[in-house]
């Protein structure tokens, strides 16, 4: 999400644990689904402190039948 001239620079970890610290700081865990298949935004959480705990399967709607992959952050 963002203008393209921004990608590779490292802003979206960083962004996404500012996000974190101050929106999310009362949260036992934060989890997250991103699809299987996004190695990038995996990536991006994974830098943000996230750890693979899973995966997923939704049986309906847009995502049916796409493995996402279930992230969770301590």
């Amino acid at each position: 999400i963002g203008e393209e001239k921004f990608a590779g620079q490292g802003w979206a970890h960083r962004i996404l644990h500012k996000f974190l610290k101050t929106t999310c700081s009362y949260a036992s865990a934060v989890i997250t689904d991103p699809q299987t298949e996004n190695k990038k935004a995996i990536r991006v959480y994974e830098k943000a402190g996230f750890v693979q705990v899973g995966e997923y399967h939704p049986k309906e709607g847009i995502w049916a039948n796409l493995p996402h992959t279930i992230l969770k952050k301590k």
